[in-house]
């Protein structure tokens, strides 16, 4: 029996910018607004029939770590010499061609990843009938990691993170079809203009801001603030439990990770001086556990002191984590299908299971991370979730004393 969702995978092998989608005419891959006009109007290949397995693994495991690259990984079939490196019907494989994986559900397409191919792996062996090829791609950070910047024209002293994360983005000729950028709620120090690359700068950004930076499914960057992370955690949770009342999950991971319990952080700004917050009740109960970061680049101690201040409000307790819930997509559950297909990062969930005793526990989480592990009979999704380090309290929103007071 075939999973409920449908897979489709295509591989663009010439033609069209290094980076964004190519707007062909006619194609669903990349539309008017979202695709860049290539060189050539080089269709994708649709390589569905000969996949026979794949993954998809994106975002990140704790909530103060930085979002890592997204990686898809597609094991195909050639029984006809297709692929093959010396004498293939597409020539010798070329690094940075795009690739995209999609699932179709009730008519709808929704795009889990788009990437450019890093690796390719063709086993041959005499004798046999069909050889196998690996192909391992990764999302656009990959092509931030390459480019080297130094002066990003437009930067100055107190620029919102998102202009800055804009400018970046410009600096390298990242078509602005292809990014979400917020506003930002952190100011920042002039940028300093040294040599590096642009995916360390983007993430220093985002490390000040407190907020997210990733590349969604689409291939969008996506440059979340701290205060729009906060709204969106505070929506409409999804709910998931055990026992057939709302969706239902086919396992939970649990943890106690002494790593999340921080009571005490220390924040330097790059020219600024240490800025220090603690908590003695629990530094009394658990004894110092610490959180260092320096050379930040906001450009106030006021701000850094803020920054240490939310970690230790929202860190302070030891909590047992809900580290990831399992779907098993290859069911035709719609609400099970549909919550495995769309929720992304920062989307609140609920978690409710039932005990051996019979007593109902519920912790409400966000969606940090997306696995997809897919076969032709098995489409098996894991969310990986983290309560939320950039809570606060919002104007209008909340009353006096229900949250932790945000910046």
């Amino acid at each position: 029996m075939a999973p409920a969702p449908t897979l489709t995978v295509t591989l663009r092998f010439a033609g069209g910018p290094g980076f964004g989608p190519t707007l062909v005419i006619g194609s669903t891959v990349a539309t008017i607004g979202k695709g860049v006009f290539g060189t050539s109007a080089n269709e994708p290949i649709d390589i569905t029939s000969r996949v026979r397995a794949a993954t998809i693994r994106r975002g990140r495991t704790r909530a103060l770590d930085k979002f890592e690259a997204g990686v898809a990984t597609v094991q195909v079939l050639d029984e006809t010499g297709e692929f093959d490196p010396q004498d293939g019907t597409h020539g010798n494989p070329a690094p940075m061609l795009q690739l995209r994986l999609s699932a179709t559900y009730n008519g709808t397409e929704r795009i889990l990843f788009s990437g450019f191919t890093q690796d390719f792996d063709y086993a041959y062996q005499p004798g046999v009938d069909a050889s196998l090829l690996t192909i391992t791609a990764v999302d656009a950070f990959r092509a931030f990691n390459l480019s080297n910047i130094t002066a990003v024209a437009g930067t100055s002293a107190g620029q919102a993170t998102g202009g800055r994360v804009d400018d970046i983005l410009d600096a390298i000729d990242w078509p602005t079809s292809v990014r979400q950028v917020d506003t930002g709620d952190t100011t920042l120090l002039d940028d300093d203009g040294t040599s590096r690359d642009a995916l360390t700068a983007l993430q220093r950004v985002a490390q000040a801001e407190m907020g997210g930076f990733w590349i969604d499914g689409d291939g969008d960057v996506r440059f979340l603030s701290r205060s729009n992370s906060v709204k969106q955690a505070r929506g409409t949770p999804t709910v998931f439990d055990d026992d057939g009342t709302d969706v239902t999950y086919q396992g939970v991971d649990f943890e106690m990770d002494e790593q999340l319990l921080i009571n005490s952080a220390r924040i330097t700004r790059t020219g600024g001086t240490a800025q220090e917050a603690s908590n003695q009740t629990s530094i009394d109960d658990y004894f110092k556990r610490s959180f260092v970061k320096s050379s930040m680049i906001m450009d106030t101690d006021v701000q850094a002191l803020d920054h240490a201040r939310m970690i230790v409000a929202a860190r302070k307790d030891p909590e047992l984590r809900i580290r990831a819930i399992t779907l098993d997509l290859t069911d035709n559950v719609q609400t099970r299908v549909e919550a495995g297909l769309d929720l992304d990062f920062f989307d609140p969930i609920t978690v409710n299971r039932t005990t051996p005793g019979g007593k109902r526990i519920a912790k409400t989480l966000t969606v940090q991370g997306v696995e997809h592990r897919i076969k032709p009979d098995r489409w098996i999704t894991k969310l990986s979730t983290a309560e939320m380090i950039a809570d606060g309290f919002i104007i209008g929103t909340d009353k006096l004393g229900t949250g932790i007071l945000g910046f």
